[in-house]
């Protein structure tokens, strides 16, 4: 996919960032519930607040992202891989846990990958956006 075609400008946020590979990666995986580039590209219409790319092993993190600037996300697009043990539960917690430490008004786009390499761990892809 060429995400430059598909995302125009918007992309160059990313690669100020450093994070076009992680971008990218949002849609190689196989998945359980699909993420396609009009997901991205309805959240990306807003203005990008910020990103969260890490993976973790507690399910109850609490989660900080890179910010920026000091707008309030009200939308995102999140991408969740994990092995085939995934549970819809981890999900649920999960998500319920990144609106709760961002904001409690966030409209939800997400995937689901699978990933055997992650083993017990979750891959979190998040880009945030605020859009009036």
């Amino acid at each position: 996919m060429d995400l430059r075609k598909e995302l125009g400008n918007k992309i160059d946020l990313f690669e100020k960032h450093g994070l076009v590979n992680e971008l990218e990666d949002m849609f190689k995986n196989p998945e359980l519930i699909e993420l396609d580039i009009e997901d991205l590209k309805e959240v990306l219409n807003g203005e990008i607040t910020g990103t969260i790319f890490k993976t973790i092993t507690d399910l109850n993190e609490n989660f900080e992202y890179t910010k920026f600037n000091d707008l309030t996300p009200n939308q995102c697009v999140i991408k969740i891989s994990s092995s085939t043990n995934l549970k819809l539960t981890d999900i649920d917690l999960l998500i319920s846990n990144i609106k709760e430490s961002i904001s409690p008004n966030l409209n939800i786009i997400f995937g689901v990958g699978i990933d055997d390499s992650l083993k017990d761990s979750f891959k979190i892809q998040a880009i945030f956006s605020y859009k009036e």
